[in-house]
């Protein structure tokens, strides 16, 4: 095995500015990247999304509906989240959404629970509102309710009965 040569002074201080340039160039790839990966990881709460626009959805793998739905909401100016649990019932249980009034997916607002394809302006009404009640539902076919408000929605109370709110009463 060959004797390692021994390096200059010169040679060495070179070798020395060399490995100091490069771990610079590294150590300022790794603060970008830190303080890059801190803001996407707390941009939520650096920047919140207002309550009155954020609607998180929550559907099950067989709803085919919920996308067109979110889709409406989102022209209108809503942020909107979507969630596919295994079962929607911790979602259910939590907003206390009454049983009859059950579908293939639900929604949280302000609090709220949203069953149906409750149009923006229910949505907005609940903001601008704040009714007494646990949430709202629309009583018409999802193909109807994308648009506008084409059939009844309801306000649910705290007892779980449904009161007309929005449209033709209950009948």
């Amino acid at each position: 095995m060959p004797k390692p040569r021994k390096l200059s002074v010169a040679e060495n201080q070179r070798l020395k500015r060399q490995l100091v340039r490069r771990l610079r160039v590294v150590a300022i790839v790794a603060v970008i990247g830190a303080v890059s990966a801190g803001v996407l990881i707390s941009w939520e709460q650096l920047f919140p999304i207002p309550e009155d626009k954020l609607v998180n959805v929550y559907f099950t793998h067989s709803c085919r509906c919920a996308h067109s739905w979110v889709q409406a909401l989102q022209a209108e100016g809503f942020v909107v989240k979507m969630f596919e649990p295994e079962t929607l019932k911790p979602a259910r249980a939590a907003l206390h959404t009454p049983a009859s009034l059950n579908g293939c997916h639900v929604a949280e607002f302000m609090g709220y629970f949203i069953e149906g394809h409750a149009p923006a302006v229910a949505l907005r009404r609940l903001a601008t509102e704040h009714p007494a009640g646990t949430g709202i539902a629309m009583l018409s076919p999802a193909s109807k309710a994308e648009g506008g408000v084409d059939g009844p929605v309801v306000l649910v109370d705290q007892e779980g009965i449904s009161h007309a709110w929005i449209g033709e009463p209950q009948r």
